[in-house]
């Protein structure tokens, strides 16, 4: 019984500093005002130790008021950080993928696994239909990208989708 409530209290205690964390990035990091609510889905595909491979990530938040007017005209964010210091940086911007490389990268990549594809195709539909901001740090040049870490704020569904993909 005592190791079963040391357990739960380990596992509480865990949780919560995940949600802080991912918390406190949101709004350090990306100048996001926003509350991170749960962590709706995680997917990762790796295909050598060097780190390439794709990641998704998508959180449920609830946003402030003129929280997307306030984050628009701020053109500093997102911040550059110690794990992205030598990669560029496209600040926030509503409704514009701006590269397409970014797209094909992000919409190319082969993937098996179904329930991926359909949050993927879902992002997409975002991205086609509009009514988002999206920020994104990147490697290589505006005629080729070879990996990027993209921050995509889905309005109509408070969802955040972080997608890092590596080649």
């Amino acid at each position: 019984m005592k190791n079963k409530v040391l357990f739960c209290i380990t596992f509480l205690v865990v949780i919560s500093c995940t949600t802080n964390s991912q918390q406190s990035f949101s709004l350090d990091s990306l100048g996001l005002e926003i509350i991170i609510k749960e962590k709706v889905f995680d997917w990762e595909d790796f295909h050598s130790p060097r780190g390439e491979g794709y990641t998704l990530e998508v959180y449920t938040f609830e946003k402030n008021e003129n929280f997307e007017e306030k984050l628009l005209k701020s053109q500093s964010y997102p911040l550059s950080n110690d794990l992205r210091k030598n990669w560029q940086i496209r600040h926030w911007k509503a409704n514009e993928v701006d590269n397409k490389y970014v797209l094909e990268l992000l919409f190319n990549y082969k993937i098996n696994d179904d329930e991926a594809k359909k949050e993927i195709n879902n992002l997409e539909r975002i991205v086609d239909n509009g009514d988002y901001v999206v920020a994104y740090y990147y490697k290589g040049f505006d005629d080729y990208i070879d990996s990027i870490d993209l921050f995509l704020l889905d309005f109509k569904n408070n969802k955040l989708y972080r997608c890092i993909v590596i080649t």
